[in-house]
């Protein structure tokens, strides 16, 4: 009887354990409401990136450097974000991004390309040329469909402590002016002490 007692006392004290670990886990996972809150600082950022890099051509300035088919970028373009260089546009998307998607990003629109035989040709998109950034006169290899979202309708759909995954509604519009609103799935990842947006 007492073996009894001593195993069913045993059990309890195993079950108890189990269930406060399980709900310290869940006390140091992130909050709906902080996710949520870090999802509607970024998507507004993320949107500014897209623009820069993918959506919007980018203007070039009248009378400005010509070289080959690149031309001197337009700054007046960047000033609505406080924005003066190809510098300052990545320094800016690594506050949106996690460091795998910026890498993603500035590969399809600035880094250089190499060509069949492994020799290097100019960036797709921008560059910069001595503190002078310059554009492509051949437009963009690369370009992404015009989203906009309604952040009333984020919502969190797994959390962990370094990552998670939210559902937003996107007005996406491609680049034909065909307009379809869909779900969209963010993944957002803990980096550097802050949340950044994982996919593009």
């Amino acid at each position: 009887m007492m073996k009894r007692i001593v195993t069913l006392l045993l059990l309890l004290s195993l079950l108890g354990a189990g269930i406060l670990t399980f709900s310290g886990c869940e006390k140091d996972l992130p909050s709906e409401e902080l996710l949520k809150a870090a999802a509607g600082q970024l998507i507004p950022g993320s949107e500014v990136i897209n623009r820069i890099l993918f959506e919007e051509d980018f203007p070039t300035a009248e009378h400005g450097v010509t070289s080959g088919p690149y031309r001197e970028a337009d700054l007046s373009f960047l000033q609505p974000y406080d924005l003066s260089s190809l510098d300052d546009i990545r320094k800016y998307a690594e506050k949106v991004y996690s460091a795998e998607a910026v890498a993603q990003l500035f590969r399809a629109a600035v880094d250089p390309q190499t060509d069949a035989a492994g020799g290097l040709i100019k960036p797709t998109y921008l560059y910069d040329s001595n503190g002078m950034l310059m554009v492509s006169d051949e437009g963009r290899h690369v370009r992404c469909d015009k989203a906009s979202y309604d952040l009333s309708t984020l919502s969190v759909l797994t959390r962990e402590k370094t990552r998670a995954t939210l559902s937003v509604t996107a007005t996406v519009t491609n680049e034909d002016g065909l307009t379809q609103t869909r779900q969209k799935r963010l993944t957002l990842v803990l980096e550097n002490g802050g949340w950044r947006l994982d996919n593009l």
